[in-house]
This record gives structure tokens, sequence and C-alpha cells, in this order.
């Protein structure tokens, strides 16, 4: 095995992070309008950030809710 590759693979080892760490952001979301003027922006900025936080699945049900049985994973789901 080419020394080169060893190398790469350390390097790349380095520029991997071990564990993902979660930053938390504050976003400043626009309410939406008691007439809807501003609903294209809401929608657009609501769709970004729910997308961003990783909860779109659920809004569009590619992730569908647990059996209300099983009370703890639902719990979680919520």
């Amino acid at each position: 095995m080419p020394s080169g590759s060893t190398s790469q693979a350390a390097n790349a080892a380095l520029l991997a992070p071990a564990k993902l760490q979660f930053q938390y952001t504050k976003f400043e979301l626009c309410l939406l309008d008691n007439n809807g003027d501003n609903y294209m922006q809401w929608c657009k900025m609501t769709t970004l950030m729910l997308k961003y936080k990783g909860l779109w699945d659920i809004i569009d049900g590619s992730t569908p809710s647990p059996v209300p049985a099983d009370a703890q994973a639902h719990l979680k789901w919520t």
C-alpha cells in the first residue's frame, strides 16, 4: 500500500468530526399577518426552519406518528 494513501486516510480522520455537535441557533421567524399578506414569506421561512431542524419529515408525513399504544414512542415523537 502506498504511503500517500495512509497519510490521506489520516488527514481524512482528522477532518471528520468524532461526534456531531448541534449548534443552537435562534431563528427570528416572521408571524403570519391576520390578513395573510405575507403568507409566501412566512411559508418559505417556516419551511426552511423546519427542514434545518430536521422536522420536515414529520410535516410531510414521511415519518408517521407511532401507534398511541406505545406511549413512550408517541411522547418522543410529539
